[in-house]
């Protein structure tokens, strides 16, 4: 992995290695090293983060971990929460609630006018979710303002609090979670984020009960509270979604992020064909396969940051093991 964000921001300005590089001055080859982990001169670096509209810091992946915005029109629209979006399926599914922002709140009302099979869209809690198009039934968008998620509001699953609208957080969660790779990390990040999960560290909790500021009772609701965000947590940053049109839900969790991005790449991008059938997919563990038909589902959703490192891998000519193909 790269020590920096370069390409993420690339992809998201949908440009080229080539057109960065006239951008700021530098060669083509010049800037692929960057990408590849280079170390990036001060005044190019100043430059790229002009260019792709963020800071060094976020370039350099140290920024702080980044949360949705509430009220707050000067940040960017990927990050300002909209509210909820609630969809309900005809076949009579499980509705699905996401927390989305306003960005994907307008870019989904804009593909809904289109003739895409399915339709993408992204959620705040990490989940990129590709709604088939004829199985739904009806769609309530409620913004922030409203009381409730839809006309369904008591039955619904409550989407999660971990709104974490970038890439990198959610790298850094999956780590934690799977206990591997945090050495990538700056600590300060880590430590944070190590504390939205798994809540005040043990020693403090302990003194605080020994001091009376807490009760076992407290502590007990605190500990139930991190199992709970740690499932999600492990859910949200690995786990792929997807559910059958008779309303069965399933998960599968596929390792290599490239593998993902190329199971469903068409899906997301909108040009999937129900003509080509079925598709295959290794899941995990390596003995576990299984074969999809994706005109078959009301939906189906994987984790974002997976599936943008897939994307990347795929734009890089890399294959499943970091090597060029």
């Amino acid at each position: 992995m790269a020590s920096n964000r370069l390409r993420e921001h690339r992809l998201a300005a949908e440009m080229t290695q080539t057109e960065v590089a006239e951008a700021i001055k530098v060669t083509q080859p010049t800037y692929q090293r960057w990408e590849k982990g280079a170390q990036v001169p001060p005044a190019k670096m100043k430059a790229l983060a002009k260019l792709f509209n963020s800071t060094e810091d976020r370039l350099l992946g140290v920024n702080a971990p980044i949360v949705a915005a509430f009220y707050d029109d000067s940040a960017p629209t990927e990050h300002q929460y909209y509210g909820e979006v609630s969809f309900h399926f005809a076949a009579g599914g499980r509705p699905l609630v996401l927390s989305i922002s306003e960005e994907a709140r307008v870019q989904f009302s804009r593909a809904m006018m289109g003739s895409s099979y399915f339709i993408p869209i992204r959620s705040l809690t990490n989940q990129l979710v590709a709604i088939r198009r004829d199985a739904i039934a009806d769609i309530y968008f409620c913004s922030e303002a409203h009381d409730d998620y839809g006309p369904e509001h008591e039955t619904y699953e409550n989407p999660s609090n971990l709104q974490y609208p970038d890439n990198r957080d959610w790298e850094i969660i999956e780590s934690i979670v799977l206990d591997f790779g945090e050495a990538d990390y700056d600590k300060k990040s880590l430590e944070r984020l190590k504390r939205v999960i798994f809540g005040p560290p043990k020693e403090v909790i302990e003194q605080d009960l020994a001091s009376g500021k807490v009760t076992q009772e407290q502590v007990d609701e605190v500990n139930k509270l991190v199992e709970k965000t740690l499932d999600e947590a492990e859910r949200l940053s690995f786990r792929c979604v997807y559910q059958l049109s008779s309303g069965a839900r399933r998960e599968l969790s596929i390792e290599s992020e490239r593998k993902m991005y190329d199971a469903f790449s068409d899906i997301f991008d909108g040009k999937y064909i129900p003509e080509f059938g079925a598709r295959y997919i290794q899941a995990v563990p390596y003995h576990h396969y299984l074969f999809l038909n994706p005109a078959a589902v009301d939906f189906i959703s994987v984790p974002t940051h997976r599936y943008q490192i897939g994307l990347t891998a795929a734009e890089a000519g890399e294959d499943d093991d970091g090597d060029w193909e």
